[in-house]
C-alpha cells in the first residue's frame, strides 16, 4: 500500500485544477477505471489539487453497527459533537485503509471525523440517491485532515460489495504528472445509444436507427503523448465485428483534453439482440497507468422490449442498486421518457421493473401507467417543461407476490395502447409506501444528456416532479413491452429493377420500375454507411458514383417515399 499524500516536487505545473483529481479503481480488474465524484473542501481537508499528491489502499467498510446489514451497518455516525468525542464508534479496523460509508443520519464532516480517529487514510461517502453531491463542512469540518470524497450511489455499492469479498485497491488523488504518459477517460464521458434497449420495428435500418459515437479524452501525463488514438469497436448479436473505428488525438502536455467525435455506427439492417461497445484510448508507446483507458457497455435491438435499460443475459432489464424518495414517502413515481417519429407502429403492453423493501413485498401492488407528456417544451433548458398535461393513454397493476423482491417483473395494461408518432410518452411505476425501485448498475447517460438535452428518468415524490430523477447517471431499470402495430402494417409490392455494371469502377446505374423520390443509402460489409443520398426516379435510370469506394463489397438499399424498397449487392474493383 501506497502512503498517502505522496507528493512529486519535480513536476512543475501550475493551472491544475480539480478535474486532473481522479477516483479510480485499481484491483481487481473488475474495478479499473474512472469513477465521479466530489471530494470535501473543508479548509484543513486535503483536495489533493496538487500535482502527485494521492492516496492509494485498501477499501475497508467503516461498521459502526454490525447488527446491520449495509448500507444501515455503515453510517459512521457514533460520535459526539459537543464536545467533541475523541473515541471512534467504528467497530472493525479501517487503520491505514481507505473506509467506506454511506450517506446519510448525520453530517459528512462527522462521518469522515470518525474514520479519521479510527486510523483511515482518506473517506469515500456514498450517496443515497444518485450522483455525488457537494458536501458541506458543518461543524467539524476544520478537524478533517484526510481526502474526503464522495461517489455514486451505483458505484459506492458495487465496490462495497465487492470489498466484502475480496482486497479492492483504490486511488483518490491528481494524477496529472505522475506519470509520463497517461491518457483517459471517464463512462460518464461519452457517448452512447440514446436507448439502451429500441423495438426493431423502428429500426429497420440505417435511416431510421444510428448512433454517434464520441466522448472527452483526457491527458494526465507529464508529457504530450505521442500516436495516441481514441477507438470504438461494436460487435453484433453474434459476436462478429461491425464497427471499428478510431481518430488520431493532438493532445499536448497534460493537463490537456479533447472532444472527439467518431463516425455514426450505423447498418442496412440489424439483426435483433445485443450489441457491445468498447471505447479505448491507447498511446502507441504504451500507457503507463491504464485504469482508465477502456469502457465496454451496451445496447439491444429488441423484439419486444424499449427503454434505457440495458438487456441482461436473460434479455431482461436489470436492477442492481435500488433507491426510494425517503422512508416516509406517501407518493414515489419513476418513469422513463419515450419518444419516436415511427411510434405509430408499435403497440404498448406494459412494464417490466423490479423493487425491494426494507420488509416483505408480498401483496404490495404496483400502478403502472403509460402517459403522453403533452407538455410542449424543447429540452431541458425550456422554462416551459412541467407535468401539468399528463394524459393516461394506458395503465395496469401488478401485485408482489412471495419472494419477489429484486426480481424483474412484468405488469401488463389492462388494455393495450397504440402509439403515435412523434409524441412523448412517460411509462411509469407508482407506488404510495417506503418501497424501492430498481436502476441498473452501468446507466450513466451524462454525455448524451448534455448533448439532446431530453429527460431520461423523471421522478415525482410526494407531489413535486424532478424531471432528472435520481441524477443523469442513475437509469431506472425500466422497459416498456411492446409488440409490432399490425393494423399499421401495409404489405407493399417489391419494386423490380437491376443494379449494373456489377462489377463496377466508376459508377453504378440503378433502374427501377417506379417513381418518386426515394433515399439511397449505400453501405459497406461491416455495415458502416458510405453514402447516403435523395434521389427522385423518374423513368430514367439513376447514376450513383462509386469513384471513391475503396475495392469490396457494397449494398445499395433504395426506399421510396411510399414505403417501398429495393435492394442490391454491387462489387467496387
Amino acid at each position: 500500500m501506497k502512503k498517502l499524500i505522496l507528493s512529486f516536487s519535480a513536476v512543475m505545473l501550475t493551472a491544475i485544477t480539480y478535474a486532473q483529481v481522479v477516483v479510480a479503481g485499481i484491483s481487481p480488474t473488475s474495478v479499473l477505471g474512472n469513477y465521479d465524484f466530489t471530494i470535501a473542501d473543508w479548509g484543513s481537508s486535503p483536495t489533493l489539487s496538487q500535482p502527485g499528491q494521492y492516496v492509494q489502499g485498501e477499501l475497508a467498510i467503516a461498521v459502526d453497527d454490525d447488527t446491520q446489514p449495509w448500507p444501515a451497518s455503515s453510517l459512521a455516525c457514533n460520535i459526539n459533537i459537543t464536545p467533541v468525542d475523541t473515541t471512534t464508534g467504528i467497530l472493525n479496523s479501517v487503520s491505514g485503509k481507505i473506509a467506506v460509508v454511506y450517506r446519510g443520519a448525520c453530517n459528512f464532516s462527522q462521518k469522515a471525523l470518525n474514520c479519521q480517529l479510527a486510523g483511515a487514510i482518506a473517506v469515500i461517502i456514498v450517496n443515497s440517491q444518485g450522483a455525488p453531491i457537494a458536501m458541506g463542512g458543518g461543524a467539524l469540518g476544520g478537524l478533517i485532515t484526510i481526502p474526503t470524497v464522495m461517489i455514486s450511489t451505483n458505484d459506492g455499492n458495487f465496490l462495497a460489495a465487492l470489498a466484502e469479498q475480496e482486497p479492492v485497491t483504490m486511488f483518490i488523488g491528481n494524477k496529472t504528472g505522475l506519470y509520463t504518459n497517461d491518457i483517459g477517460f471517464y463512462p460518464s464521458g461519452v457517448r452512447k445509444a440514446y436507448h439502451s434497449t429500441t423495438p426493431s420495428y423502428v429500426a429497420a435500418d440505417a435511416t431510421e436507427y444510428n448512433i454517434p459515437l464520441g466522448g472527452r479524452v483526457l491527458n494526465f501525463g507529464s508529457a504530450a503523448p505521442a500516436g495516441a488514438t481514441f477507438s470504438a469497436v461494436i460487435t453484433d448479436p453474434s459476436g462478429a465485428e461491425v464497427y471499428n473505428n478510431s481518430v488520431n488525438l493532438t493532445l499536448g502536455v497534460g493537463p490537456d483534453e479533447q472532444v472527439v467525435d467518431l463516425p455514426d455506427f450505423s447498418m442496412a439492417s440489424y439483426p435483433s439482440g445485443t450489441y457491445t461497445l468498447t471505447y479505448t484510448a491507447d498511446i502507441a508507446a504504451g500507457d503507463d497507468e491504464t485504469s482508465d483507458n477502456a469502457y465496454t457497455t451496451t445496447f439491444s435491438i429488441s423484439d419486444d422490449q424499449w427503454g434505457y435499460a440495458q438487456m441482461d443475459t436473460t434479455n431482461m432489464p436489470s436492477g442492481w442498486n435500488y433507491y426510494r424518495g425517503s422512508s416516509t414517502q406517501t407518493e414515489f413515481i419513476v418513469c422513463s421518457n419515450l419518444r419516436n417519429d415511427n411510434a405509430s407502429r408499435l403497440v404498448a403492453e406494459g412494464i417490466y421493473f423490479s423493487a425491494t423493501s426494507a420488509d416483505s413485498l408480498d401483496n404490495e401492488e404496483i400502478l403502472l401507467t403509460l402517459f403522453e407528456w403533452a407538455d410542449v417544451f424543447v429540452d431541458v433548458n425550456d422554462p416551459m417543461i412541467d407535468f401539468t398535461t399528463l394524459n393516461e393513454v394506458a395503465s395496469g397493476y401488478y401485485t408482489f407476490g412471495n419472494g419477489e423482491e429484486y426480481m424483474t417483473v412484468y405488469g401488463e395494461f389492462d388494455s393495450p395502447a397504440v402509439l403515435e408518432d412523434g409524441k412523448r410518452y412517460l411509462a411509469c411505476a407508482y407506488t404510495g409506501s417506503p418501497i424501492y425501485f430498481g436502476f441498473e448498475a452501468d446507466g450513466d447517460l451524462t454525455w448524451n444528456y448534455g448533448i439532446y438535452q431530453q429527460p431520461i428518468c423523471p421522478v415525482k415524490l410526494d407531489g413535486t416532479w424532478y424531471f432528472d430523477g435520481f441524477g443523469n447517471d442513475v437509469t431506472a431499470a425500466m422497459t416498456l413491452k411492446v409488440s409490432e402495430n399490425d393494423a399499421n402494417v401495409t404489405e407493399l409490392p417489391s419494386i423490380n429493377g437491376t443494379a449494373y455494371p456489377n462489377p463496377a469502377s466508376d459508377k453504378v446505374n440503378i433502374a427501377l420500375n417506379t417513381t418518386g423520390k426515394a433515399i439511397i443509402t449505400v453501405t459497406d460489409i461491416s455495415g458502416k454507411v458510405v453514402l447516403s443520398t435523395n434521389n427522385e426516379f423518374n423513368g430514367s435510370e439513376m447514376a450513383i458514383s462509386i469513384a471513391n469506394f475503396e475495392n469490396g463489397l457494397y449494398i445499395f438499399n433504395v426506399r421510396m417515399e411510399n414505403g417501398q424498397t429495393a435492394q442490391f449487392n454491387v462489387v467496387k474493383n
